[in-house]
């Protein structure tokens, strides 16, 4: 008796299926989960995520990448000040300020390349141009910070013996290359964010 019962019994449709019969829509039980619906066959596995997902959880927050963007230029400015100014003073301590020429110089150039390249596109949003963006200006804050200590080290000497303009210029270096260190680091940081989260 229990098993024509069990064979003679209709199964049971619940309220959503039967709102979604009347408004002609499929019950749930033949409708796919919303978020396996690109697996294509393959039910119970996750679809990939897009390239546009990948690249987009690499990128700064939207409040943060304008600012990151404009360190290149103020990068560009300050970077090249320090050079000028202690070129234009004859670079009278070579042997300390030989490396504040050689950084500031290679960073001035190395900043306008990449800064280029960016602005043309030739990153393509791929993943070994975030490290290298890190990478680079990890590299660049250290090299300006010894180019800072080295160049105030350089500004002390040159109280005594000196022309007083020498002396002037060489301590606005040393003001904006400190400045170019922490413009350096701040866009470290940025780069670095952006670098553990893509």
């Amino acid at each position: 008796m229990t098993l024509g019962r069990a064979l003679g019994a209709r199964p049971t449709v619940s309220g959503g299926d039967r709102a979604a019969a009347a408004a002609g829509a499929p019950p749930s039980s033949a409708r796919a989960p919303p978020l396996l619906t690109r697996a294509r066959g393959r039910p119970g596995h996750w679809a990939p995520p897009s390239k546009r997902a990948v690249s987009a959880e690499s990128e700064l927050p939207a409040s943060m990448a304008p600012s990151a963007d404009l360190l290149f230029i103020f990068e560009f400015v300050f970077g090249g000040l320090v050079w000028i100014l202690v070129s234009s003073s004859h670079v009278p301590i070579p042997l300390i300020q030989g490396w504040v020429m050689f950084a500031s110089v290679f960073c001035f150039v190395a900043t306008t390349v990449l800064a280029f390249l960016y602005v043309i596109g030739a990153h393509g949003n791929r993943t070994s141009w975030i490290t290298l963006d890190a990478a680079y200006h990890c590299v660049a804050s250290l090299f300006y910070f010894g180019a800072s200590v080295l160049e105030a080290l350089a500004s002390i000497q040159l109280q005594d013996g000196f022309l007083y303009k020498y002396y002037h210029e060489n301590i606005s270096a040393v003001v904006f290359s400190y400045v170019a260190t922490l413009l350096y680091v701040v866009h470290a940081v940025f780069s670095l964010i952006r670098w553990k989260s893509s």
